[in-house]
């Protein structure tokens, strides 16, 4: 056996607990987000879109992975730090883990802009991001933030939306 075939041989091993957890997670956030992505429909048509990560994020690592819709899309997805204004240029999906005055100056900023937010726990909703991921019974979630999406100019399947109130009721 060859030293290639060695690493990946130990490669395939079971990943130690918190890391495999990790991994699911960041795996769960990108399910959540293609499919949310996937119902949306923006104003404009786009042949590529823009997947933005603001930094850090924990959970992004299955992001970088996101490569098409449903509709066969291609993802261009690119890493920000959350005072770059390339946010409110260059992403029509926005995805965040960071919370508090920075986040809600964010989304302050993209208010009114066809940018697909999605915020990595339950107060980004409070402050402003149009979906965030929530956790129930272990696994993820979403909620959705009713009067930003009506004010972004996007338009949101009525069954995610569906979906969003009956996980909140949970």
């Amino acid at each position: 056996m060859n030293g290639l075939t060695s690493c990946v041989a130990h490669g395939q091993t079971a990943a130690p607990p918190e890391i495999a957890d990790g991994q699911a997670r960041a795996d769960q956030v990108a399910r959540i987000i293609k499919g949310i992505v996937s119902f949306t429909r923006w104003p404009a048509s786009y042949s590529v879109r823009r997947l933005c990560v603001v930094t850090p994020a924990l959970y992004a690592g299955s992001l970088s992975q996101f490569t098409a819709e449903n509709t066969g899309r291609p993802v261009v997805t690119r890493h920000y730090a959350i005072a770059d204004t390339r946010l409110e240029t260059d992403c029509d999906v926005l995805y965040i883990e960071v919370t508090g005055a920075a986040a809600q100056q964010l989304f302050r900023r993209l208010a009114g802009l066809p940018v697909l937010s999605v915020g990595g726990d339950d107060e980004a909703c409070a402050q402003g991001s149009l979906f965030c991921l929530t956790r129930v019974s272990g696994a993820v979630s979403f909620a959705a933030n009713l009067d930003g999406i009506a004010r972004s100019g996007l338009r949101i399947d009525p069954d995610v939306l569906l979906l969003a109130r009956r996980e909140d009721r949970r």
